[in-house]
C-alpha cells in the first residue's frame, strides 16, 4: 500500500494501458490505495522473451481488492503484458499492461 515504493518499480519513462507518465500512473494507483484495505496481484503462466536489453513477458494475472470499509472482496482477471529494463543496474518496468 506504500505508492512511493510502488511507483520505484517503474521507469522514469514508463507506460501503461493509458498513461504515458510516471504521474499518470501514480494518479492510477494512489486512487486504488487509498481507498483499499486489501490488494493483492498474483502473475501466472508468464512466459518471457530477451532481446538482451529489455525482458518482456506475457501472461494473466489476477487481483484480489476489499474497499475500505468493506467485508466484500473482489477479484479481477485477465492477460497482461510487461517490459522490463536495467535502469542504472536496478530492473524497472517500462510497460505494464492488462485487460478485464
Amino acid at each position: 500500500g506504500n505508492i512511493d515504493q510502488f511507483m520505484g518499480l517503474f521507469a522514469a519513462d514508463a507506460q501503461t494501458n493509458d498513461r504515458a507518465t510516471p504521474a499518470g500512473i501514480r494518479e492510477d494507483y494512489a486512487g486504488l490505495f487509498k481507498n483499499t484495505s486489501f490488494r493483492q496481484i498474483t502473475f501466472r503462466d508468464m512466459k518471457w522473451k530477451s532481446d538482451g536489453t529489455t525482458e518482456r513477458g506475457e501472461g494473466k494475472y489476477e487481483v484480489v481488492v476489499q474497499n475500505n470499509g468493506s467485508s466484500k472482496r473482489d477479484t479481477y482477471k485477465g492477460p497482461l503484458w510487461i517490459q522490463v529494463e536495467r535502469r542504472n543496474g536496478e530492473p524497472r518496468i517500462i510497460y505494464f499492461a492488462f485487460a478485464e
